[in-house]
């Protein structure tokens, strides 16, 4: 399986993804996005990935279909479950969220969309 990835959150965690991604040959980075346009742009560079200003732009993309989520912790449910109806497997860094109800939130969103969730 080829594995089309959108990294939303280009921070220290973001670096160390696009660092990894391209060593594996079944995966590839696609799209970054971060608030901090320069810094999507960076890992952008660094993977021949297209750097977004929107992270709909990854969510609706139908060539991605991992996202990794490198964002604060308190961004990460609203992503993920963004992420689970755009039905994108996911790769969340830890913490996974602020509080155990946001967690199984999380964990309920991505069984209803049918797609895999990972924590980092």
């Amino acid at each position: 399986m080829k594995y089309n990835i959108g990294l939303l959150g280009c921070g220290n965690m973001g670096r160390v993804w696009s660092g990894v991604v391209p060593q594996n040959p079944d995966c590839s980075m696609r799209y970054t996005f971060d608030l901090n346009p320069d810094l999507a742009r960076e890992r952008a560079e660094e993977t021949g990935a297209e750097p977004v200003n929107d992270p709909d732009r990854i969510f609706e993309s139908p060539d991605v279909n991992v996202v990794i989520i490198a964002t604060p912790t308190f961004t990460h449910p609203d992503l993920v479950a963004r992420a689970a109806k755009a039905g994108k497997h996911i790769l969340c860094e830890k913490p996974m969220a602020l509080t155990q109800a946001l967690c199984q939130q999380m964990l309920d969103a991505c069984e209803e969309s049918g797609v895999k969730l990972a924590i980092g």
